[in-house]
């Protein structure tokens, strides 16, 4: 499949079971809810269970260094411009949904990064953003989220033989693709659809 500069098509799923992924296991104590995007995940039988007509609080988190193998980089959503809604949760037993944002497509941009040891060239990247039940560690659908602006993000960690930055998505890339699933009602079989990138 290639991913290319494209409109989103969600399509449904009919065949969902609203049970644990298989392979998931209870999170110990004291583990991050980032343990959602390993695979398996770990679930949390102790959170509010996605279900009803919403909001559905939900955490994000994203590959963000080049060495990163998955996502456990935490979204920023800052209390003066997310207060209130479903990506700040006061509670974090509140928080319904998580979403795993995976890089699955870059290119360079031809800008370079400053970085305290050097520099290195920015890449554009595109993520595949899974959206996971914490209850039970069972996919709901996904999105893919490209940045709207490239621009080198803070504090990267990249490799000294071959170093990359990546272009992060804002927070407001994000809640703009996320919002079907905090905002919406919880579909009755769990799952709310995926997305597939079409030429366009």
């Amino acid at each position: 499949m290639v991913l290319a500069a494209a409109s989103v098509t969600i399509v449904l799923g009919y065949d969902y079971l609203a049970t644990r992924q298989a392979g998931a296991r209870p999170a110990a104590r004291g583990t991050a809810l980032s343990s959602l995007c390993d695979q398996p995940p770990a679930y949390f039988p102790g959170n509010a269970s996605y279900k009803g007509s919403g909001p559905h609080p939900i955490a994000v988190f994203q590959q963000k260094n080049q060495n990163d193998i998955r996502p456990t980089n935490p979204v920023e959503f800052d209390a003066a411009n997310w207060a209130r809604t479903p990506f700040l949760p006061s509670d974090a037993k509140a928080i319904q949904l998580v979403a795993c944002a995976t890089r699955v497509r870059t290119h360079r941009t031809g800008r370079t990064c400053i970085l305290s040891s050097g520099h290195a060239p920015l890449y554009q990247a595109t993520y595949r953003v899974t959206v996971v039940a914490v209850t039970t560690g069972q996919s709901v659908g996904e999105v893919f989220v490209r940045p709207q602006s490239d621009v080198c993000p803070p504090y990267p960690m990249v490799e000294l033989r071959d170093p990359k930055v990546f272009s992060l998505p804002s927070a407001a890339d994000y809640a703009r693709e996320l919002s079907q699933f905090s905002d919406r009602p919880a579909q009755e079989d769990g799952f709310q659809g995926m997305a597939v990138w079409r030429d366009s």
